[in-house]
């Protein structure tokens, strides 16, 4: 997929989300599978002002309650029909929103996404991050590891949390960089990749399955 390709997929977001009336302030969830198209629409969401909420699709009904309740988001876009208390749309119908991007609105101190953190003390809360919060990061991030155009980026997290949604995202794509996408993280699919990338973000349980692995050879 192509950068005008993939900026293609974020406009239909964006277009999908309006023609929804979404704008700057509601709060869209999405509770999807990973793939280019749900990453387009967290970049529809952010030009147009939402809030983007990602949703851990195999949440249990509970865990998936709980976070609706307390997002309130006005919208959840989905993979596959899904009774909700709340609008659902189906991610493919981004197809049917082609055309020119609308404006991109401000950004700043507005918030862009709300995460919600794992509850290990209570409840889960949803942490609001600001569109500079987010630019802050992934820039500094960048500065540090000198990621630039030339880098291959192997991307094996899952995206309903802010490392695989925005840090493992962003940054290649802030610096042009390629992204090599697994749907889940598979020890042997990564094996396979590994020699074909110079670079993956990812957590300490990833780090320690690649490095107990007896396939974690030179290569």
């Amino acid at each position: 997929i192509s950068y005008a390709d993939f900026d293609r997929l974020a406009a239909q977001a964006a277009r999908m989300l309006i023609a929804h009336g979404v704008g700057p302030d509601d709060r869209v969830a999405g509770m999807l599978d990973k793939t280019p198209e749900a990453l387009a629409l967290t970049l529809g969401a952010f030009r147009i002002g939402a809030v983007y909420v990602p949703i851990n699709p195999s949440f249990t009904e509970g865990e998936l309650d709980f976070v609706l309740r307390d997002a309130e988001p006005s919208l959840v876009v989905v993979d596959k029909a899904a009774e909700l208390p709340v609008p659902t749309l189906p991610l493919l119908d981004m197809a049917l929103h082609d055309g020119a991007a609308p404006p991109m609105a401000p950004g700043g101190d507005a918030c862009a996404a709300m995460l919600y953190t794992s509850g290990t003390t209570g409840r889960p809360k949803g942490a609001r991050m600001s569109h500079r919060n987010i630019i802050d990061s992934f820039s500094a991030f960048n500065r540090i590891w000198a990621i630039t155009d030339r880098d291959v980026f192997l991307h094996v997290l899952p995206t309903y949390h802010a490392h695989g949604l925005l840090m493992a995202v962003l940054c290649p794509l802030y610096a042009g960089a390629q992204i090599v996408m697994t749907r889940r993280f598979d020890i042997d699919e990564v094996l396979e990749l590994l020699p074909q990338v110079n670079a993956m973000m990812a957590v300490p349980t990833v780090w320690g399955r690649l490095a107990d692995h007896p396939g974690f050879d030179g290569r």
